[in-house]
């Protein structure tokens, strides 16, 4: 990791299985395809020895649950100052369930269904925290902390979701946004990947300036 920073690499991508490597059993007999460190852990590891690098790691919305899988990712975005990233899938091992007390492994197309609602779920969550400060006192109601934290969501497989994360977590804009910096907004005209190409900024007011 810290040889691809050097090299000025912009993210260490780790990928991930929580089954035999592409299913076969054969593989067991390779160390390389068994001996899978867990990559939250490892990510954690690698933050503390590097500065601007992405950590990004491999998750499954099929044998998870959206506010665990948020509040990793809000944990390793906190300790890596702002470096997480999330390689969504969708586990395909028939193995796999098995390991999770499945006895039939889930249909693709409800695989594919839930995860995206899955991930519109851990952006929410990721979202949730409110603006601005706030301070807890003993006489605080639950009113309002639920005003700022947590989310509810009534769809098909996760009907409320609520709970405590970390701080909000950020993300790469996309071609078309609007964020605010103080008193200045900017808007994102071209945008690649992890890249921001082109942006208007302006001032409350109404000046504006395009960069590049």
């Amino acid at each position: 990791a810290q040889l691809a920073e050097r090299g000025l690499f912009d993210m260490f991508f780790m990928a991930d299985s929580i089954s035999f490597w592409r299913g076969s059993l054969e593989a067991m007999s390779r160390d390389s395809h068994v001996a899978w460190i867990e990559p939250f852990t490892l990510m954690g590891a690698l933050a503390q020895h590097t500065d601007k690098l992405g950590l990004a790691c491999t998750a499954t919305t099929t044998y998870d649950q959206p506010f665990f899988l948020a509040r990793r990712f809000a944990s390793l975005d906190l300790v890596s100052g702002g470096r997480a990233a999330w390689n969504l899938v969708t586990t395909g091992s028939e193995h796999a369930g098995k390991s999770f007390g499945f006895d039939q492994h889930i249909e693709k197309s409800i695989r594919y269904r839930s995860a995206r609602e899955f991930a519109h779920v851990v952006r929410g969550l990721w979202n949730s925290w409110g603006d601005g400060a706030f301070v807890f006192l003993a006489t605080v109601s639950v009113a309002d902390m639920c005003e700022r934290l947590g989310i509810a969501v009534e769809r098909d497989g996760f009907e409320t979701v609520g709970g405590y994360l970390l701080t909000r977590l950020g993300r790469v804009p996309t071609a078309g946004e609007t964020v605010d910096v103080d008193d200045l907004t900017v808007e994102v005209l071209e945008a690649e990947r992890r890249r921001v190409r082109k942006v208007r900024m302006g001032h409350r007011s109404g000046v504006e300036a395009v960069a590049k």
